[in-house]
């Protein structure tokens, strides 16, 4: 089976080696990067003897800044890349406070997993549940183009992203989410 996906975490003053590292990665040599009217990257495999665009690449970047007593240490980055389905990423520090109630971000269904945790655990798990939630959806959303340019708790509840596949992972202090879209424009 052919690699299709490559994802890179790194500081984010290295971000163009770690674009074209993950490109490499996945055979990419000749390529051009753009970005779409709503600023998304958009990513093409060029032949290079014609200098025409051969495939489209989705390309996904997200990025975040470790602080200590109110000092930025050091932003990170993490950059996926496929392809053959649109992908989207997010990044959140884990012990990050969000200032925003649950019912703004969290679909009806995804409440009652919340308010099911709230009497048995910590604020600091249901604060680290609200930031995995807010993460999947941003990289759900991310891989269709829009960004978060539309209500959470309206959209995109983790029920919708059945179609697509989810991976989860801690990094670092981090909680990244990885969203592969569900259909392949690429293949055949």
């Amino acid at each position: 089976m052919n690699k299709t996906v490559a994802i890179r975490y790194g500081d984010h003053s290295d971000r163009d080696e770690m674009i074209e590292d993950a490109l490499l990665s996945l055979g990419v040599v000749h390529y051009e990067i753009n970005k779409t009217i709503k600023g998304a990257p958009e990513i093409y495999e060029m032949d290079p003897e014609t200098g025409f665009a051969i495939r489209k690449i989705w390309m996904s970047i997200s990025h975040s800044t470790h602080h200590s007593f109110g000092i930025i240490k050091k932003t990170k980055a993490v950059i996926a890349v496929s392809l053959d389905h649109p992908v989207g990423i997010d990044m959140e520090r884990e012990n990050r406070k969000i200032g925003i109630r649950p019912v703004r971000i969290l679909s009806k269904q995804e409440m009652m997993v919340y308010n099911s945790c709230k009497g048995s655990c910590s604020s600091d798990t249901l604060n680290s549940l609200m930031i995995t939630f807010w993460t999947m959806k941003e990289a759900m959303l991310k891989s269709r183009g829009t960004g978060i340019n539309t209500s959470l708790s309206g959209c995109c509840s983790v029920k919708e992203m059945k179609g697509g596949k989810i991976n989860l992972f801690r990094k670092d202090g981090f909680i990244i989410s990885l969203y592969l879209g569900d259909f392949e424009p690429n293949a055949g």
